[in-house]
């Protein structure tokens, strides 16, 4: 038997709180066959007898005449109306049975917050465990219960869960009942010796059963987290109403707390719904919309292609990629790529249709669920998609709360949606409606050059903040490193041809076509001495990216005026020609006027020719 096994002390938990509550809503026959007619006939008695079972029509208009009196229905044209009191005696039984839901729902959720908080070793029942261990175990039963088709076996916890010393096993711990389950079809007819082969050896070996099932009970809290029987094949299963609260709880787990003395560890133990913590609070167990992060936007960066728009994202906003979701916008990109879809998915050999959340619902459920963190969605070329029908219904979210002192912090969306399936994986509500928190951003990249392709239509573009990235070499790392083997700098490269794009007649090109800055990488300039195939390839980069770019798109109504046509009359002599060259020979593609403008503007700003990453330059 492994050294190492969790204490299993409670050995029964027989006075468990019982959670049932019946609820009885007796009505006569007659009394609830009326509160079926409501928009019936007033004298359509074969109607009313077929719809409330009635009998007959001396009986449906002695109970319509009594019903009447009471205040229960009244005549509304030539229909039975069922009256405010009518309607709520109707109600009355699903009404109690809703909130009774809603409470057993505040209970679940104070529960899953407390029992996330237990650690195996504590001051009070787990001072001898040795300190590696940081085992909270309830989290690891629900952890792996929500990795494996929402249910654990008897036999995986005694001979898997109980020996897990620290956290950082429990995937290991999961992939080996995840690997035994395509291995053995029923645990209950398995032999000793193979699930000894398969899961390892019990932790318990006599009274097992009584030292087992505290840990499902407590872990379930009773039943309202896991069901309280085992099905058929020997699983306990989680309830399903508790999957949501779950899921919000594993994604925002409290660290392991090192707690020193008794009273320490059981006053960070009962956390927030301790005495005098705030009731209302504690049973809604949200994110407190006070203190979040306020100020989000919607932003977007636009600019010349490579002018340094994701680079501003990156050290202006957000440069942690666990607070970020990235997505790119193309023509095909849809709806249900952004936010989600319904989409078969195999779980344990068997096909389930879940909602697979989009980009924007789970970066939303993160910031939702993290409220003194920004988070950023960033949509990059927003407008190579069709943008507001990417964006759909949750259109509305992107109108922001801009006046301080409301229910909502600055930031928040101003007029929610309804989306059950964004709800649902949210909030785990679906009934709930949505906003984006006042936490999260979101910052669209757009390339000027680029407009033609899906236009941004005013309604649109009125809910974002633009900002225009300038074209600039400021701090920028390798404006001065020299271009392959040459006197050029990519900054006087730059400024030459980009001089003359705006020379030129906006009917052939436009500043939209400059060179940005970040358009190619200082790896794209480095010469590799040699000639192998590998480094001709690579000092060919360059001419690919760059020439290529000024031949088909800057320059493309004006290449007799900006290129040598004469002697190259095709992209591919172009390149060729300047990759078989030496040093400023190199720039005898262009135009005679235009060569000696790269030149001339070398010639002002001298280029650094640098050995990089062990790569040596002429």
């Amino acid at each position: 038997m492994p050294e190492f096994q969790w204490s299993s002390g409670i050995r029964d938990t027989t006075e468990f709180p019982e959670m049932d509550i019946f609820i009885r809503g007796e009505l006569r026959s007659h009394l609830e066959a009326f509160c079926l007619l409501d928009g019936v006939g007033w004298t359509d008695f074969p109607e009313q007898i077929a719809v409330g079972g009635l009998g007959t029509y001396s009986r449906a208009r002695t109970y319509r005449k009594l019903y009447e009196r009471l205040g229960l229905i009244f005549k509304d044209g030539d229909e039975i109306r069922l009256s405010r009191l009518g309607k709520d005696i109707r109600d009355l039984k699903p009404n109690v049975e809703a909130a009774y839901e809603k409470l057993l729902n505040q209970i679940r959720v104070l529960a899953i917050d407390v029992l996330a908080r237990y650690q195996l070793r504590n001051p009070v029942d787990g001072k001898n465990l040795p300190v590696f261990c940081d085992v909270q175990p309830y989290v690891c039963i629900w952890k792996v219960m929500r990795a494996l088709d929402n249910k654990i076996s008897f036999e995986e916890l005694n001979r898997v869960m109980l020996h897990i010393p620290s956290m950082s096993q429990l995937d290991g711990a999961i992939q080996k009942i995840r690997n035994a389950r395509k291995k053995c079809a029923s645990y209950k007819k398995a032999k000793p010796q193979l699930l000894d082969e398969l899961l390892g050896p019990p932790t318990h070996t006599s009274q097992d059963s009584a030292r087992i099932a505290p840990w499902f009970s407590l872990a379930g809290w009773g039943g309202l987290i896991i069901e309280r029987k085992n099905d058929a094949d020997g699983f306990r299963r989680l309830v399903p109403e508790a999957i949501g609260a779950l899921d919000r709880k594993l994604a925002n787990l409290p660290p392991y707390f090192d707690a020193g003395t008794e009273e320490e560890w059981l006053r960070y133990y009962i956390g927030n719904v301790g005495a005098g913590a705030d009731a209302a609070d504690d049973r809604r167990r949200e994110p407190d919309e006070t203190r979040r992060a306020p100020g989000g936007t919607n932003l977007i960066l636009y600019g010349v292609p490579g002018c340094g728009k994701s680079r501003a994202i990156k050290e202006e906003y957000c440069g942690d990629e666990s607070r970020t979701e990235r997505v790119v916008f193309y023509p095909d990109y849809a709806y249900s790529d952004f936010v989600g879809q319904i989409l078969p998915v195999l779980r344990d050999e068997k096909v389930r249709y879940e909602f697979v959340p989009g980009p924007f619902t789970r970066i939303l459920k993160k910031a939702y669920l993290d409220e003194a963190n920004r988070y950023y969605l960033i949509v990059e070329e927003i407008n190579r998609g069709n943008a507001p029908a990417i964006f759909g219904d949750v259109f509305q979210l992107l109108d922001r709360v801009s006046e301080p002192g409301g229910a909502f912090p600055i930031g928040t969306s101003e007029y929610p949606v309804t989306n059950a399936d964004i709800a649902k994986e949210v909030y785990g509500d679906a009934d709930r409606k949505v906003r984006i928190p006042s936490n999260l951003s979101i910052i669209g990249t757009m390339n000027t050059s680029d407009q033609n392709v899906f236009t941004l239509d005013t309604a649109f573009q009125r809910r974002w903040t633009m900002r225009l990235i300038p074209n600039s070499f400021r701090n920028h790392k390798f404006a001065d490193q020299a271009i392959l083997d040459t006197d050029v700098s990519w900054k006087a490269f730059c400024a030459a041809v980009n001089e003359e794009i705006l020379r030129r007649d906006n009917a052939l090109s436009s500043e939209d076509k400059r060179l940005g800055v970040y358009f190619v990488t200082a790896d794209d300039l480095t010469r590799r001495v040699g000639g192998s195939p590998e480094a001709r390839r690579l000092n060919a980069r360059f001419a690919e990216k760059v020439l290529k770019y000024l031949w088909d798109d800057a320059f493309r109504f004006a290449r007799n005026e900006t290129f040598n046509t004469k002697a190259y009359a095709s992209l591919e002599l172009v390149i060729e020609a300047f990759c078989s060259q030496r040093g400023n020979a190199r720039f005898g593609v262009f135009s005679e006027s235009l060569e000696r403008a790269v030149l001339d503007a070398a010639a002002q700003s001298p280029a650094e020719t640098p050995t990089e990453g062990g790569r040596e330059a002429p």
